[in-house]
């Protein structure tokens, strides 16, 4: 498990320097702006870890991105990862970004297999990734209550349909 600060952020790497980066060009918050597929701004070996949420999703070539996150890695370093799989298309109207694939658990052991140890956690089981493929879901419930409900709905299901809720059926 995470150690999860007071203030709700995940704290990694204690003591050290957080750089942000941005895939998009019109988030100007971000420490560095660069395409993470072919980064012309980023050092390799240099980074203790990478969080990388969401995002694999978005860009053009998943498998460059996660070559390159490798390489920007120090020896033994950290790549905390999420990828969503059965979830709904979420790209703008205006497509100022897209949204491209979907990773499998055996598509993200494909794709991090120069990572020396991977370890696959669940986000949702197959109930709640039902209701978590409308919209409406994330934002009236989760945003109010959490991840409970989904759990619950795993729960009740595994029960009802006397069926194990098996991790290689989830959202996320």
């Amino acid at each position: 498990a995470l150690p999860i600060s007071t203030r709700g952020k995940i704290e990694l790497f204690e003591g050290g320097q957080i750089e942000t980066m941005e895939i998009n060009v019109g988030e100007p918050l971000a420490d560095i702006i660069d395409d993470i597929c072919a980064p012309s701004r980023l050092q390799y070996d240099h980074y203790d870890g990478v969080v990388c949420l969401s995002v694999l999703e978005h860009v053009y070539d998943p498998f460059a991105a996660i070559q390159e996150i490798h390489k920007l890695l120090h020896n033994g370093g950290y790549l905390l990862l999420h990828l969503p799989f059965l979830f709904r298309y979420h790209a703008p109207h205006d497509l100022s970004f897209t949204d491209c694939y979907r990773f499998s658990r055996d598509g993200m052991a494909w794709l991090l297999r120069d990572f020396s140890e991977v370890t696959l956690y669940s986000i949702r089981g197959p109930y709640s990734s039902i209701f978590n493929l409308h919209k409406c879901w994330k934002k009236r419930v989760e945003t109010h209550f959490g991840m409970k409900p989904a759990r619950w709905l795993d729960q009740i299901g595994s029960r009802l349909f006397s069926r194990p809720t098996s991790e290689l059926q989830v959202s996320g």
